[in-house]
Order: structure tokens, then C-alpha cells, then sequence
């Protein structure tokens, strides 16, 4: 059975959603984010991905994002993840944010003997409209007011409502796409 979730050469643009294993909310606080944050202007930077805009809740990422090349979208993403669970298990770690004892049992996945910070996977949503990018944008900035977090999209520090309310590009500058 084929996923629905998946790169073609149709497109280059991707609405994705990334998951904290078991959907523990570990994105909490400034030092984590921040993780989050260099790890993506490095892909940017150094592999070509394009963000066009981003959420990043305690538990998940949301972007759009594109890449000059689609099927490079694949790795630009493992290597993404790859790099951002270490750090992120580093500096857990490194802080005693969680026990020893508490890092196995939740994040320890039997069917490999590794730990993990992100679920498999990254469901990326082609996009192939003005209409539908502009769709997915809005339910990215509105996704930390839906939760009931804050009242207006751009008080979320962490999104690129930011940069497109606000014209805030301090954390991370947006790839503007025209259609």
C-alpha cells in the first residue's frame, strides 16, 4: 500500500509535521528551541532547504518548506532530525531534565535498543497551490492560539507568524515564495 505521505518530483513545496516520541512535550523552554532553531538556518544555509514557515509546539514541528531539489527533501529532513536528537538528548542529559530511569522507559524503543526524540517519519503534504500553501500557513500560526497557549499567532516566539505579522526575522528569516 502506498502512502500518501511522500516526495514526487511534482512538486518541491511540503507542509510537515514532525513528532516528538510518544508526543512528550520536551520543546518547553529557550535552550531546546534554540536546538531546533540553528538546526534549521543550518539547512538553510548548507543544504538548501527553504522555510517558508514554521511552528515549533512543545511536542511538534509544523513547516512548509521546499527545496531547489524535492527528492533532497529526504535527507535534509534525517539529517535534521538525526542532528537535533542528539543535541536534544545532550542537553536533556546535560541538565537532569530527566532521570536516567525515566529516558528508558519512555523513550526507548525495544524494536532497535536506541533512544528516540522524533517518531518516524515527517508526513509531508504536497503543495501544489497558492491557495493550499496559504491554507496550511494560517493553520501553522494559528496552531498555538487553537491550543489555547496564547490569543494571537504572532505571540508565539517560536513561529514564523512572526516574521510575516510582525516583520520579525531576529530568530530565523523566511523563504518567500511567489506563485
Amino acid at each position: 500500500m502506498s502512502s500518501k505521505y511522500k516526495i514526487t518530483p511534482n512538486t518541491n513545496i511540503y507542509f510537515i509535521t514532525t513528532s516528538t516520541h510518544l508526543w512528550i512535550p520536551i520543546l518547553t523552554n529557550e535552550p531546546l528551541c534554540k536546538i531546533i532553531l540553528d538546526s534549521l538556518k543550518y539547512c538553510q544555509t548548507n543544504k538548501g532547504l527553504r522555510i517558508h514557515g514554521y511552528v515549533i509546539m512543545p511536542s511538534h514541528i509544523h513547516a512548509l518548506i521546499s527545496h531547489e531539489i524535492s527528492s533532497q527533501i529526504p535527507n535534509v529532513i534525517r539529517d535534521f532530525k538525526r542532528h537535533t536528537s542528539r543535541q536534544i538528548k545532550d542537553f536533556l542529559y546535560k541538565h537532569g531534565k530527566f532521570s536516567r530511569l525515566f529516558w528508558v522507559k519512555v523513550f526507548h524503543n525495544d524494536k532497535d535498543s536506541r533512544t528516540h526524540v522524533w517518531q518516524r517519519g515527517y508526513h509531508p503534504k504536497a503543495v501544489f497551490s497558492a491557495h493550499f500553501f496559504k491554507q496550511k500557513l494560517t493553520y501553522i500560526h494559528a496552531n498555538p492560539v487553537r491550543k489555547g497557549y496564547i490569543e494571537k499567532p504572532e505571540y508565539w516566539k517560536y513561529s514564523s507568524a512572526r516574521n510575516y505579522l510582525l516583520g520579525d526575522n531576529s530568530l530565523i528569516v523566511i523563504d518567500e515564495i511567489s506563485w
